[in-house]
């Protein structure tokens, strides 16, 4: 299982392959809007926040199958913090190629 990585970088930002844009996105920055939260510390606190509880989610269920002996191995590959510039981010939620090179180097088998 993997978390996220916490997409402060480039909120608003729309999906665009090869300088096309596509007409998906952006998802994060116009619920913000509509919800009329314009405090960017908020916006980040509140982002933050969401994936730290999905990293804690993701510990209670590996936790879970492991109280009750499941024989199966599930690690949780920690990707919150790691794109910590808008370098690495390509719209809103994806990372670019540098990103996803940096992301990788947390997965080892």
């Amino acid at each position: 299982m993997h978390t996220y990585d916490y997409p402060l970088f480039k909120l608003g930002v729309r999906p665009s392959i090869v300088g096309v844009d596509l007409p998906l996105g952006p998802w994060i920055k116009p619920v913000f809007d509509r919800l009329g939260i314009a405090d960017e510390i908020l916006r980040s606190y509140i982002i933050i926040r969401l994936l730290d509880k999905f990293y804690a989610l993701l510990c209670q269920i590996k936790n879970h199958f492991g109280y009750y002996g499941y024989r199966f191995q599930c690690r949780i590959i920690d990707y919150r913090g790691l794109l910590n510039s808008s370098e690495y981010w390509r719209d809103e939620i994806h990372p670019n190629s540098a990103g996803a090179r940096r992301l990788s180097t947390r997965v080892n088998f």
